[in-house]
């Protein structure tokens, strides 16, 4: 793991303070001391094998893919796969580009977007 993905994975899983007063707990499912676990288990090579190479990637490891498919949704054709992996990497950077424009509209306006539709408690 980066350093940088470390440094937030730590701060996202940490039980330490909110960041504001008004901050509420939520729930981070999959990132718990368990979940690292299982992905560090499924994805990176056993530190204790000879010719051991620190952060190498098994062989057989898909990135993102740790067998858990309770609904059965992930494709069995391999080229299927890629081609759903990367809409959702396509979807999920249209989602921070829009959480990014609701900072800028806050900063800039200083109001939230719920005030903007006219629901200031939003």
């Amino acid at each position: 793991m980066r350093p940088a993905y470390a440094a937030l994975d730590t701060a996202l899983t940490s039980h330490a303070a909110p960041l504001t007063p008004h901050s509420a707990p939520r729930s981070r499912a999959g990132t718990t001391p368990c979940g690292r676990s299982l992905r560090i288990s499924k994805g990176w090579s056993n530190p204790n094998e000879p010719d051991h190479v620190f952060q190498k990637l098994r062989p057989e490891y898909v990135p993102g893919d740790i067998g858990f498919d309770p609904l059965g949704l992930k494709p069995e054709d391999p080229e299927e796969f890629r081609q759903m992996q990367t809409k959702e990497l396509q979807n999920g950077r249209l989602a921070m580009l829009a959480a990014f424009g609701f900072m800028i509209q806050e900063g800039a306006t200083g109001q939230t977007w719920g005030t903007a539709l006219g629901r200031p408690d939003f």
